[in-house]
């Protein structure tokens, strides 16, 4: 499958699946994927479902836009196949609305993209303006960030985001344009204490 690239670094922009793990192509027998392991923080359930509604999209079709977006072939000539993917996908939607379970940073992404509105939406306005926000803004993966030429490792970077280790000069700059921010609003992630709604005024 080929992914789209990102404008800002040019990495590949792996869609998610249904149940927020990554798009990995190794399915299990009934077409579903594995969960992700961790939640994004700030995730609002009944924001995503009150979107939805606003935009009168049923989780049918949310599904539908989540399938096709992540994968181009999609639903493709097995029609049985295709149902249970979006069967499987339309129920894991449930499972957000209701708060069963949290989508991992880059599905949150996902969702977005499938409504057409920005990700804050799908967040709590008390939702710390941090790298994590700025980050699941480019459905971007910490790893996707690491791979994308930051200049540090993957547990270095996870340390940055908890505000437990520093970024260079240069290494902020280039975060700045991997993350496709103004290095002002970087600034304001890394010295904490904002929300999306205060910035959002």
């Amino acid at each position: 499958m080929t992914h789209p690239r990102d404008r800002a670094t040019g990495a590949a922009v792996r869609p998610l699946s249904q149940d927020g793990a990554s798009w990995s192509g190794q399915q299990s027998g009934d077409g579903s994927l594995g969960v992700g392991k961790s939640g994004i923080s700030g995730f609002d359930p009944q924001r995503l479902r009150a979107v939805r509604e606003r935009v009168n999209l049923t989780q049918r079709d949310v599904a539908e836009r989540l399938l096709r977006n992540a994968n181009n072939g999609w639903p493709g000539t097995d029609i049985a196949r295709a149902a249970q993917d979006l069967d499987n996908t339309r129920l894991k939607l449930t499972d957000y609305e209701s708060g069963q379970v949290v989508p991992r940073a880059d599905m949150v992404y996902q969702l977005a993209q499938a409504i057409e509105v920005e990700v804050a939406e799908l967040l709590d306005p008390a939702t710390a303006y941090d790298l994590e926000y700025l980050r699941v803004r480019r459905g971007m993966r910490q790893a996707d960030v690491v791979d994308a030429g930051l200049g540090v490792g993957r547990a270095y970077y996870s340390r940055v985001e908890r505000g437990m280790a520093p970024l260079g000069d240069e290494q902020q700059r280039r975060l700045a344009e991997i993350l496709d921010v103004d290095p002002a609003d970087l600034a304001v992630a890394l010295s904490g204490g904002h929300t999306i709604g205060s910035m959002s005024r």
